[in-house]
């Protein structure tokens, strides 16, 4: 039904036999940009995630996707007009090199959630 190894991409995950059968880490950091006025950002996690929270956004994309939502919403009731949110990761599965999970470059807060379909925002797995 999806493109990739679901254990990376997470599509599908949940509706997987399989789903306690992988372990991933990562590393993950959020800027918010105005692309009106230049203003940029550097997202402090700890400002809106719990601890647990945090160390899960970081490999699961379906999270990572919901917050930059949360951020655009959130910035946009501070004053800000226009907002794009990047998330820039690095994830292991199963022990292997670190590799980006997301596409640096595409604005997460302006993309739509692929209910059932592949999202392409999320990367491939090098295997």
């Amino acid at each position: 039904m999806y493109p990739g190894n679901v254990h990376w991409t997470e599509e599908g995950h949940r509706l997987a036999w399989k789903m306690m059968l992988r372990v991933k880490s990562g590393y993950i950091s959020f800027t918010a940009k105005d692309p009106d006025t230049g203003q940029s950002q550097l997202i402090l996690l700890k400002d809106y995630l719990t601890p647990n929270q945090r160390r899960k956004i970081s490999t699961r994309p379906d999270m990572i996707w919901q917050f930059a939502q949360y951020l655009k919403k959130d910035l946009q009731q501070k004053g800000w007009k226009q907002v794009e949110v990047y998330a820039k990761t690095s994830t292991s599965l199963n022990g292997r090199k670190r590799q980006p999970l997301i596409d640096p470059d595409v604005n997460l807060a302006g993309v739509e959630w692929q209910r059932f379909k592949h999202s392409p925002w999320i990367l491939p797995l090098a295997e």
